[in-house]
C-alpha cells in the first residue's frame, strides 16, 4: 500500500547479535527500538510513525513511544498485541508456568536475572500518559488488568481495544 515498513530482530533475539545474557538487555532493546525509527525516517523520508509489540514486544515499543514522545518525535500510533505492561505480573506469570527450575525461558531463551529485575521494574503508574497519538489494544479477554490503563489513554487519545479470544493471557 506505499507504507514504509521496517521490521527487526532486538538486540539478542532472533538473528541478531548478543545473547539473553547481555548487560542492560531491556536498555538495549529500547535503544534499538528508537534506532529503528530513526532509520525508518531517514531512509523512507516518512514523517508519522506507528510501532506494534507482541508481548514483550509490546513493552519495548511502549518504552520507544514513550521516549520518541519525550523527545518530542511522538509516534503517531502504537499497536499492542496482549502486551506485557505490568512486568512484575509477567514475571510470576512467566514462573507459574516454568518448569521450576531457577532460570525463566521465553520461547527457549533463558532469562537473565538482571533482565528480570529490568522486566519487573516497569509498572503501569509510568504509563500515565497515553505514549502515541492512537492506540489500538488486542488483548486476551481475560485481561482486566490493563481496563485501567486503558481508560486513562483514552483521556488523551484515541484507544481502540478489540478481545483476541484465541489469544492466552
Amino acid at each position: 500500500a506505499g507504507h514504509p515498513v521496517l521490521r527487526f530482530d532486538l538486540p539478542g533475539t532472533g538473528d541478531s547479535l548478543g545473547d539473553w545474557d547481555s548487560a542492560g538487555l531491556l536498555s538495549a532493546w529500547v535503544a534499538a527500538g528508537r534506532l529503528a525509527v530513526d532509520c525508518l525516517r531517514r531512509w523512507s523520508g516518512a514523517g508519522p510513525v506507528s510501532l506494534l509489540g507482541l508481548r514483550l514486544g509490546g513493552l519495548v515499543a511502549t518504552l520507544v513511544a514513550q521516549e520518541l514522545q519525550c523527545a518530542g518525535q511522538p509516534a503517531s500510533g502504537l499497536a499492542l498485541v496482549a502486551p506485557v505492561l505490568n512486568g512484575r505480573q509477567h514475571l510470576r506469570e512467566l514462573r507459574a508456568l516454568s518448569d521450576g527450575s531457577s532460570l525463566l525461558s521465553v520461547a527457549g531463551f533463558s532469562m537473565s536475572e538482571e533482565l528480570q529485575q529490568s522486566i519487573a521494574a516497569v509498572a503501569p503508574v509510568q504509563f500515565s500518559r497515553a505514549p502515541a497519538g492512537r492506540v489500538f489494544l488486542g488483548m486476551p479477554v481475560t485481561a482486566k488488568s490493563l481496563s485501567s490503563l486503558e481508560a486513562q489513554w483514552a483521556i488523551d487519545v484515541p484507544v481502540c481495544s478489540v478481545p483476541y479470544p484465541d489469544l492466552a493471557g
